[in-house]
């Protein structure tokens, strides 16, 4: 991004910059908007390890936002880790899959910490 040459930029207008700069202005289409996301705190989830992305870890959506989770591991939270390593990630991240996902697609899931995995 490149800030405007004005001597005061308490008087800068859109119109002569965009002029100036031969530049044109994105389209309010090219900013459409998100549907509101269906999560809710506590949902689990299978989420890819940030740490380590070879990893697809037990998860829980531990708080959200309009367009964003919080996954204790992901804010999403991993289970059975320190909330240190939770993290704010977009609803529609492709890190974040379904139960179930890692089933469907032959992915080994890691269970959390002192759990057993079981076949």
């Amino acid at each position: 991004l490149k800030r405007p040459h004005m001597e005061n930029i308490n008087n800068f207008l859109w119109e002569e910059y965009l002029h100036e700069t031969g530049s044109t202005a994105a389209p309010s289409s090219a900013f459409a908007l998100r549907a509101p996301h269906g999560f809710q705190v506590n949902y689990r989830l299978e989420a890819v390890d940030r740490r380590n992305p070879v990893l697809i870890r037990v998860a829980t959506v531990t708080d959200t936002e309009d367009y964003r989770v919080k996954v204790l591991f992901t804010l999403v939270h991993y289970d059975g880790w320190s909330t240190l390593f939770d993290v704010w990630l977009d609803s529609d991240h492709p890190d974040l899959h379904p139960v179930g996902w890692c089933q469907r697609t032959g992915h080994p899931l890691e269970p959390p910490p002192g759990q057993m995995q079981t076949r």
